[in-house]
Formats: C-alpha cells, structure tokens, sequence
C-alpha cells in the first residue's frame, strides 16, 4: 500500500465513525463529532510533521524554528463533515526556506483527497497583515497549534493579544 492509501484508508474509518454518530441524531451527533473528526485530522497532521521532522534532520534540511497550526473551525477544533482544512506553517526564519517542510507534510494530504488551505507566515508578517486584514486577524483567535515550535507561536500570540485585541 501507499502512503496515500494509508491516508485514505485512516480517513475513511474515522469519516464513517463520524457520519455514524451524525445520522442518529442523538446529542454526541453535534459537538462531540466535530470534535472527534478534528482529532483525526490532529493525528494526521502531527504524525506527518514528526515523520517529516526526523526525516529532514537526518539529512540537515530541518529549520528549528517551525510550527503547525490550525485555523478556522478547524483551529476551533470542530469540523463538519468534509469541510475543508486551513493550516498556517509559523517560521522565525525567511519563508522560502521553509517551503520544503510543507511541501512534505501536505503533499501526501493532497494525495490523500484531502482539501487543505494553508499559508507559511512569518510571526512579524502576521502580525502586520493582522493589523489591517479582518480574516488575518480573526485567523488568530482560533490559531492552534499541533506541532513544532510553541515559542515561536506563542510569542506570536502574546504580541496579538496584546496589540490587536
């Protein structure tokens, strides 16, 4: 099997459980669901920037100061069914140098059928752009972060609630 059909294959269970829960209509069909499929896609994307991490530091290629975030209703932690997914890869460095990492953590996700949204920023381009774009801004309230670097993310955040909220 590929890793796409793997990918594929994991979605498809955690869907079917998720739609199983959606159809009866019962309490755990609202929220809880949502929450659930969220997970999901967290140990996805997680595993994959791990795997990825390991396997770019054995080849020196890996920049230290880089994290994974959602946004959204998908940094809320709640998806509906097939909605689609928006990630924000956070870098302290230049950008560019960063496009190999997302490249190989979302490229088997796309493989996979998954549709994803995502943007490399760096902390001080978020920060500007914040200042006068509503999404951007509204983006950060429901950044989460799934992996990588907490300090770089959390500087980031600190800075937003303290100048734009």
């Amino acid at each position: 099997m590929t890793l796409a059909s793997e990918l594929r294959s994991y979605l498809a269970n955690h869907r079917s459980a998720v739609e199983a829960k959606v159809r009866t209509g019962e309490a755990e069909a609202g929220l809880p669901a949502a929450e659930r499929l969220a997970k999901a896609y967290d140990g996805l994307f997680c595993s994959l920037f791990k795997a990825v991490e390991c396997a770019l530091s054995a080849k020196n290629q890996w920049t230290a100061n880089v994290a994974l975030a959602a946004v959204g209703s998908y940094g809320r932690g709640a998806l509906a069914l097939h909605s689609d997914l928006d990630v924000r890869l956070v870098t302290s460095g230049r950008a560019e140098k960063v496009r190999h990492i997302a490249e190989a953590v979302l490229y088997p996700l796309w493989d996979a059928g998954l549709s994803i949204g995502h943007q490399i920023v760096t902390p001080a381009d978020q920060l500007e752009l914040a200042k006068t774009d509503l999404p951007t801004a509204t983006a950060l309230l429901d950044f989460r972060l799934l992996a990588g670097d907490r300090a770089t993310t959390d500087k980031m955040l600190e800075r937003a609630y303290d100048g734009l909220f």
